[in-house]
């Protein structure tokens, strides 16, 4: 049960990298756009800047990410 457990764990963050480098690549520099789909996801704001530091981190294409709103 462990092992399956870690295997699920390592799937899911896979799947997180990829599914955020997709949205920065596509959606580069569309805030609003690019947190439509994390939230689709079922991902709150809150969520967003933990979910983006255990993916690919703050980079020069994530960093429109992490700016709020004015």
């Amino acid at each position: 049960m462990e092992n399956r457990n870690g295997i699920v764990k390592n799937n899911i963050l896979f799947i997180e990298k990829d599914f955020i480098t997709m949205l920065t690549r596509y959606f580069s520099g569309n805030t609003s756009k690019a947190k439509q789909y994390i939230k689709q996801a079922g991902y709150t704001n809150k969520e967003i800047p933990d979910l983006l530091n255990r993916t690919i981190g703050r980079t020069e294409k994530t960093k429109f990410l992490y700016q709020e709103k004015p």
